[in-house]
């Protein structure tokens, strides 16, 4: 039985630590200028034979210039790019686990003939999963307003004020010119509370938190599982982002199958869906489109939607590849994501987020700007969803 890192009877029986090595470590590569010679050399030559079709006799044990170009050439036909985005002549980590899983399944076929050359059924060779990695990013603005604790817009201060004046007019019934010009901190309190309370206790608790809070965009994770995630696994908005992003994983996957195709077998390598330049075009074009506020779905503002009271419109995303499989008979396969979420609990420097009366009361708290507030609290922070075990799957033809 295998006892390291590689599975196949060629690279693991008996144990190579050469091989071993090249699979875990970078620095341990096997190039014409390094670890060039020896019986691991002559197992990657063995591989190029049985798997290619190459005859390297002449160099048998010698990483020779023949023996650099078939590893050229297999790299090219399975888009095995290096860090710079080209293909080199180097076996490295990503190179001898694409080899080994190979000569796998060769080994399973009974060694005859070339990998996609078996007769009879069709064949998918899926190269090992080596993630997690990330497929989609967009960071968020640390720089942004909402999260600012200086009064800097003064017309925006102003406005804010004039709402919650109005609101209290309102409530007592008298002239704005009968009461104090600037709202309580308990007032304030009161406003962000009545309206964010609408989105449930969760959602009020998102408010209670920036009451105490002294460290200014400071990161609270919501880990998955508990009740923010699942409010977002739930919501129309992610669940069709995630469709969306699911069929561009399908579309860009079959693009890497195209390109490695033979009239009986393709060969795929999820590991290029990695954002980058090796990423297939219809992934690397998908826009993220997660929206919590009222605005995307009306409804949510008029059912208490916790996520449009609690969240609204996101600030930042962060999608991962965490697990990939395939079954190299049908072609289908399976695999699973995590979204990273991030919001800001605060209120923008504008006039637009200082209406309302809730909006109004954080605008002010936020900034220090209430009568009686202690203004070492009421820090804005930043908010992190973790959605994980997010299923995908499909079938390639």
């Amino acid at each position: 039985m295998p006892t390291g890192s590689l599975n196949s009877k060629l690279f693991a029986i008996p144990f190579d630590s050469s091989l071993e090595a090249c699979a875990i470590s970078d620095p341990a590569h096997i190039s014409l200028r390094e670890n060039n010679s020896g019986a691991h050399v002559a197992k990657i030559q063995q591989a190029l034979n049985d798997l290619e079709g190459v005859s390297l006799a002449s160099e048998k044990g010698r990483y020779g210039t023949n023996t650099a170009d078939a590893i050229s050439d297999y790299k090219q036909k399975r888009n095995i790019f290096n860090f710079e985005g080209k293909i080199d002549k180097i076996v490295g980590k990503q190179t001898i686990k694409r080899l080994d899983a190979d000569m796998v399944e060769f080994e399973r076929l009974g060694g005859g003939g070339r990998l996609l050359d078996q007769p009879g059924t069709k064949q998918f060779v899926f190269a090992p999963f080596n993630g997690p990695f990330r497929i989609k990013f967009g960071p968020d603005d640390r720089a942004k307003s909402d999260l600012g604790d200086q009064p800097s817009n003064s017309a925006a201060a102003t406005f804010a004020k004039r709402q919650l004046r109005i609101a209290r007019q309102v409530k007592l019934g008298r002239l704005p010119l009968d009461l104090p010009p600037d709202p309580t901190k308990d007032e304030c309190e009161a406003a962000l509370l009545s309206t964010i309370g609408r989105g449930g206790s969760d959602a009020r608790e998102m408010a209670t938190f920036l009451f105490n809070n002294r460290l200014r965009t400071g990161l609270r994770t919501f880990a998955d599982g508990t009740f923010w995630p699942n409010q977002v696994k739930k919501d129309p908005s992610f669940t069709a982002n995630n469709t969306d992003l699911s069929a561009k994983i399908r579309e860009s996957l079959q693009e890497l199958a195209n390109r490695n195709r033979t009239a009986s077998g393709v060969a795929v390598d999820v590991n290029l869906l990695r954002e980058g330049g090796t990423q297939p075009q219809p992934l690397k074009n998908q826009v993220t489109k997660i929206d919590f506020s009222g605005l995307g779905f009306n409804t949510r503002i008029a059912f208490g939607n916790p996520l449009a009271f609690g969240f609204g419109s996101i600030q930042g995303v962060d999608i991962r590849m965490t697990s990939f499989s395939g079954d190299a008979r049908t072609g289908t396969y399976q695999g699973l994501l995590i979204y990273r979420i991030i919001d800001h609990f605060g209120a923008d420097d504008s006039v637009k987020d200082a209406t309302g009366e809730g909006q109004a009361g954080l605008f002010l708290l936020q900034r220090g700007m209430a009568t009686g507030q202690d203004k070492s609290r009421y820090k804005p922070y930043v908010s992190e969803v973790i959605a994980a075990n997010v299923a995908f799957s499909g079938q390639l033809t």
